[in-house]
């Protein structure tokens, strides 16, 4: 096993953070300039968001 690499749960974790980060910064250029395209980064963010969730469900249920 690699140090840096410690398996799928702690990959997913590495990649919900980094989408937590993209959604806040997504929200926040929404907020200084409301144009579609900040919109659609902003829905694009949270559809990340959502599918990281799904796989993170999905590990979840998947026995050890």
């Amino acid at each position: 096993m690699d140090v840096l690499h410690t398996g799928p749960e702690e990959d997913l974790r590495l990649q919900l953070h980094l989408a937590r980060l993209e959604f806040g910064a997504a929200r926040r250029a929404r907020q200084v300039k409301d144009t579609p395209a900040a919109r659609q980064r902003v829905a694009d963010a949270v559809g990340h968001l959502d599918r990281l969730l799904d796989r993170w469900n999905d590990l979840a249920r998947t026995p050890a």
